[in-house]
């Protein structure tokens, strides 16, 4: 799963926020190593603790949401400057694109594959028609 995730961050997110802000050879060598270092730090903080309460259906929902991310990154970011101090770079990568979201959700989104309440009630959801593929709509839009 982390490959899965690692394998496109480089070319999504790297390369593109290297170039948009002028970071070559040494400078992004640099940059590098003190955003590996900070995530890895950053990795080990408890940002928030909560009971062991099943999450509602709305909660869920508002998770998984793609919308979601943007609102996360800004959180997540909120909560880490309580514990730890991030580089300029670092906060403007993981902001970039929102970086920090869209892995947050992506991680999330496996690890909620595996509940089975989540299962059903996606497929509830997709059975009702409540819900539809990112490919349907995609052929939905080309097809108008």
């Amino acid at each position: 799963m982390e490959s899965e995730f690692s394998q496109g961050l480089e070319s999504d997110y790297l390369l593109p926020f290297a170039q948009q802000q002028g970071l070559a050879d040494e400078k992004l060598s640099a940059f590098r190593q003190t955003a590996v270092a900070q995530c890895q730090q950053m990795a080990t903080l408890t940002l928030f603790e909560a009971d062991n309460v099943p999450f509602s259906e709305t909660e869920l929902a508002s998770f998984v949401t793609a919308s979601g991310a943007s609102s996360m990154t800004d959180w997540v970011l909120e909560l880490v400057q309580t514990q730890q101090s991030l580089d300029k770079w670092v906060m403007a990568f993981l902001q970039f694109e929102e970086l920090l979201g869209n892995a947050l959700l992506f991680f999330l989104h496996e690890q909620l594959r595996k509940e089975p309440r989540f299962q059903s009630t996606l497929s509830a959801l997709q059975r009702e028609g409540l819900i539809i593929d990112v490919r349907e709509i995609k052929q939905i839009v080309q097809s108008t």
